[in-house]
């Protein structure tokens, strides 16, 4: 389903999407319940809607919005209970606010939001139970406060935060309880603490980190219950552990870890229960495995996995009791299975898959109860489904889907398409209840089975993905 023309960026929160097209006009869709769409409503929109003039880029939160006008002025609006709208009350805003001046660039966390000045000067405010703010307190932070200086780009986790400054330097604080922020603790340090220097790429799961630095060697942090770090033992890791050499790029799952190498071949480790690692078996690999050669890139989900391959072919494997491998069936893959030929690129959400070819069309199956496969409707799909044409690049997020033409027209949103890629089999979308839910999230033991048409709104881990590669030095702020 096409959603507009003209887009030039965009952005997703937890369930709802803001773009901004060519000529500076945002656009904004799916849940209002806070107000995040900035229409004035509180309204749930299935369709774009024009919330302003004059924009230059966007960021969306759990439940809250930020933007970025071309005249440097910053706008928030939508969900306001931990001060993440900087307002300097916790009101919540059905229409964009005016927060400041002289701004490039802004990220939103779970109730937390970050923003870059032209000046390289790093501001942030909202929720700071974990420190994830950064100014060396808990206290929430109603309005923005100036965090450092000499940054070049920021990430916001659910309740951490990361930032690159211009040197190359990696810096990060907030929560670390499963070392996430790789710091050699699981201490939340409420200022930002220098992790690494020389970074290529950073991948966050849900509670781990992965990077490839310019050298190409592996580093990974944090959670490691399921093997998932790729180190050999079970143990988390609360600072960065080199991995192996000669990556090129990673891609971190909710409980697995894939990177391809720069000789094609593909090495998986962590969670197996659905066969994610794609080595043929259920069992947990905590080394990383050899599952594949010749692939290009890949995509992790939360228990799938996705890589294309030199040659264009898409394959896919892993959890399938919602279609997300896409071969038609409903029945979990423990190694890879051709899904298609002819493709560039792919993302992987939760529980569905996208994937656009070299003719620029875009793809979609798996799950689509909350509209994001993209086609109007609320149902799923087993095989994948063409929404459109003239695409450049797809995004997937939990529970919504974003993807780019090379035209600037933007399409995603909507449940479902109606149109096929081959004989398609469809199956009714129900929610789970929040119980089951939670039970399908644990980490510790393979998650209780839900019937193949259900699954749920699981929670967004705290990931984000931060790219640099010069050399650095130590936090001046």
């Amino acid at each position: 389903m096409q959603i507009g023309n003209g887009f030039e960026s965009v952005a997703a929160g937890q369930y709802h999407t803001v773009a901004v097209k060519t000529d500076g006009t945002l656009w904004a869709w799916g849940s209002n319940s806070s107000g995040q769409l900035g229409d004035r409503t509180t309204t749930e929109r299935h369709s774009p809607v024009k919330i302003g003039t004059g924009f230059a880029s966007a960021a969306a939160g759990a439940y809250h919005t930020g933007a970025v006008k071309t005249d440097g002025t910053l706008w928030t609006w939508g969900s306001n209970g931990h001060g993440q709208l900087g307002t300097g009350k916790t009101t919540d805003q059905l229409s964009p606010v005016r927060i400041g001046r002289g701004f490039t660039s802004t990220v939103a966390g779970h109730y937390h939001t970050l923003a870059v000045k032209a000046d390289g000067t790093l501001w942030a405010w909202g929720d700071n139970a974990n420190g994830q703010v950064g100014d060396g307190t808990t206290a929430n932070r109603y309005e923005p406060v100036q965090i450092g200086d000499g940054f070049a780009s920021v990430g916001a986790g659910s309740i951490h935060s990361l930032a690159v400054k211009v040197d190359g330097v990696l810096w990060a604080w907030g929560s670390s309880s499963q070392g996430q922020l790789g710091d050699g603790t699981t201490t939340e340090h409420y200022l930002p603490e220098q992790i690494g220097s020389g970074l290529a790429t950073v991948s966050g799961g849900r509670l781990h980190t992965a990077a490839v630095k310019t050298d190409g060697t592996l580093w990974i942090w944090g959670l490691n219950q399921n093997g998932q770090l790729g180190i050999g033992a079970s143990n988390q890791r609360n600072s960065p552990a080199q991995v192996g050499s000669g990556f090129a790029s990673i891609a971190a799952g909710s409980l697995h870890t894939a990177a391809v190498k720069t000789d094609g071949t593909l090495w998986v480790s962590g969670c197996n229960w659905y066969g994610q690692i794609g080595d043929g078996s259920t069992v947990q690999r905590n080394f990383p495995v050899l599952v594949g050669t010749a692939f290009a890139s890949v995509a992790a989900g939360q228990y799938h996995t996705v890589g294309i391959k030199t040659d264009g072919t898409l394959w896919a494997w892993g959890q399938n009791s919602s279609c997300e491998v896409g071969d038609g069936t409903n029945v979990d893959r423990y190694s890879p299975v051709q899904i298609g030929s002819g493709f560039t690129s792919a993302a992987a959400g939760s529980y569905h898959t996208l994937a656009v070819k070299t003719d620029g069309t875009l793809w979609a199956w798996g799950y689509g109860y909350y509209g994001q496969l993209g086609d109007g409707t609320a149902t799923g799909s087993c095989l994948p489904e063409q929404i459109g044409s003239g695409f450049a690049s797809v995004a997937a997020g939990w529970g919504h889907t974003v993807a780019l033409k090379s035209d600037g027209t933007l399409w995603g949103g909507g449940p479902t398409s109606t149109a096929s890629w081959a004989m398609e089999r469809r199956r009714p979308s129900t929610p789970p209840s929040r119980s089951a839910a939670a039970s399908h999230s644990s980490p510790r033991a393979p998650p209780t089975r839900w019937p193949s048409r259900r699954m749920g709104r699981s929670g967004r881990g705290g990931g984000t993905h931060v790219a640099s590669s010069a050399m650095g030095r130590r936090w001046t702020a």
